[in-house]
């Protein structure tokens, strides 16, 4: 595909999109994004996690990975995407694809972002996380106290760690924000 072709699919696929145009704009994003297109793997990753109708979590998380590694691993854009990703592989409760869903708990128990440590509690919480090298979710609810900037975070997460404190949690995935429908 020539690049003047790519660019106008993409804006076509772009305005399909805002239409709701779905079945439309994933036929023309998914030859755009085997090309490697960054911004059609975007697209198709909101469609698949989002949409109902033709979600596709598998794919969704699978495009995400692909968008996670055009990051530095040190950035917040990679932070963002991994954090992504684990909500996608959290929601598809049926994914068998626990390793992977482990590798993005250690990056997230180990980040400076309150709400990725947030996130990590959830999942230690989960059946799916390997029992070995697991931090305990309090201990995550309480670095993330820390790191947290601002004090609507500090109460939402202090209000997480007294729940957890009086109400522990036991193989079960509390996952917040959720996706939106």
């Amino acid at each position: 595909m020539m690049v003047p072709q790519k660019i106008s699919a993409l804006q076509l696929a772009s305005e399909k999109y805002e239409r709701r145009e779905y079945a439309s704009a994933i036929e023309l994003l998914e030859p755009l994004a085997k090309l490697g297109d960054v911004k059609a793997k975007s697209y198709l990753t909101e469609i698949y996690w989002r949409v109902e109708g033709y979600k596709d979590l598998r794919r969704a998380a699978l495009l995400q990975k692909e968008l996670n590694d055009n990051y530095e691993s040190n950035t917040m854009a990679y932070e963002l995407g991994i954090f992504r990703e684990a909500l996608m592989l959290l929601e598809a409760s049926d994914d068998p694809n626990n390793g992977r869903l482990n590798s993005l708990f250690m990056s997230l128990k180990n980040s400076r972002n309150d709400r990725n440590l947030v996130l990590a509690a959830s999942m230690a919480k989960s059946d799916r996380i390997i029992e070995q090298n697991r931090d305990n979710p309090l201990a995550l609810y309480m670095k993330a106290f820390a790191r947290a900037s601002r004090l609507d975070q500090k109460i939402r997460i202090l209000g997480l760690l007294v729940f957890e404190i009086f109400s522990p949690s036991k193989n079960a995935v509390v996952v917040y924000p959720r996706p939106r429908k």
